[in-house]
């Protein structure tokens, strides 16, 4: 994992969307930031940046598997974290800014946060659920 932070802070007001997704991909693929693109630029609506992310990382010979969980935080971390032992994952929830956000976890810890400012992750995503992601070679 090469870690590295975020370019972009999360301003949609002054134009400016946030690109932690694009550096948690880099970070986990050993990757410079900037030669994964900026999904979120220009504002796509979900839908889209979902697909051009689903392209990307297929052309990469990856894939993103997600799983969304109700609960604690800290409980889905042991939980998890204890079935899949050494393995990087994404959890994405809401930051202190209150915008969604992904990091980087390693166990039952986060053990990288791209963004500028450490927000971390305080909350679950707006829908009430935190998701997990894994990374998993394309068949």
């Amino acid at each position: 994992m090469k870690p590295q932070k975020q370019a972009f802070f999360h301003k949609p007001d002054e134009g400016i969307y946030g690109d932690c997704t694009r550096t948690v991909f880099a970070c986990l693929l050993d990757m410079e930031r900037d030669a994964v693109p900026h999904f979120g630029a220009g504002s796509p609506p979900h839908h889209v940046r979902s697909e051009h992310e689903r392209q990307w990382l297929a052309s990469q010979n990856l894939v993103e598997v997600s799983v969304a969980y109700e609960g604690d935080r800290d409980a889905i971390l042991c939980t998890f974290g204890a079935q899949n032992t050494g393995l990087h994952y994404m959890l994405t929830g809401r930051s202190r800014t209150g915008c969604h956000h992904v990091v980087i976890c390693r166990n039952h810890l986060i053990v990288w946060d791209t963004s500028i400012d450490d927000a971390g992750i305080i909350g679950p995503c707006d829908n009430g659920y935190y998701c997990i992601s894994v990374l998993a070679k394309k068949l």
